[in-house]
């Protein structure tokens, strides 16, 4: 989880004060958890309160992700491409606190194809028919560079997180 992974890289380090650690803290937020503490100094005698207030917020994992789900999943699909280009940081937004929530939260083929489903759904069909092109380009390109490998040891390693990136940073750039 994300405590797991900050506890240990910043909150075990009896080197760091608390103002540091709390710093750290704030660096690694996004989104509606750093609005959460947006009110709190940023001194160490308050980085337990911030600890104690995400943690009371955010105690259910799976409730907060499903959250963030829904409201990704509510977003209105795009009549112009105008209205694709301010979807997109929210998308982005979105994900980024899914993944500071839950850390492998792209580690499931199946989530990274849901965004990009759910996500394709909400753009014109023009934004579609350019990305599976430049999907199937570089999908040809990528099997033009492997080395010939027998069928029986072949396993394709899929890096999800960028996939989903990919993805949104592509229509981004249209």
């Amino acid at each position: 989880t994300f405590w797991e992974h900050f506890y240990n890289i910043v909150d075990s380090k009896q080197s760091l004060s608390g103002t540091e650690k709390f710093s750290y803290l704030i660096s690694k937020l996004g989104g509606e958890a750093k609005a959460l503490l947006k009110d709190i100094p940023v001194v160490g005698e308050m980085y337990d309160a911030a600890v104690s207030e995400l943690k009371n917020h955010y105690g259910d994992q799976q409730l907060h992700l499903n959250k963030l789900l829904l409201q990704f999943n509510h977003i209105r699909p795009a009549k112009n491409w105008d209205e694709i280009r301010k979807m997109i940081p929210v998308m982005m937004s979105l994900a980024r606190s899914c993944e500071i929530i839950d850390p492998k939260f792209f580690t499931s083929p199946a989530t990274s194809l849901c965004l990009i489903s759910t996500a394709r759904s909400k753009l014109l069909k023009g934004a579609i028919i350019k990305y599976d092109s430049w999907m199937e380009q570089k999908r040809r390109t990528s099997l033009a560079a492997q080395v010939p490998t027998p069928r029986h040891l072949a396993c394709p390693q899929v890096d999800n997180t960028a996939h989903f990136y990919d993805f949104v940073r592509f229509i981004q750039q249209m």
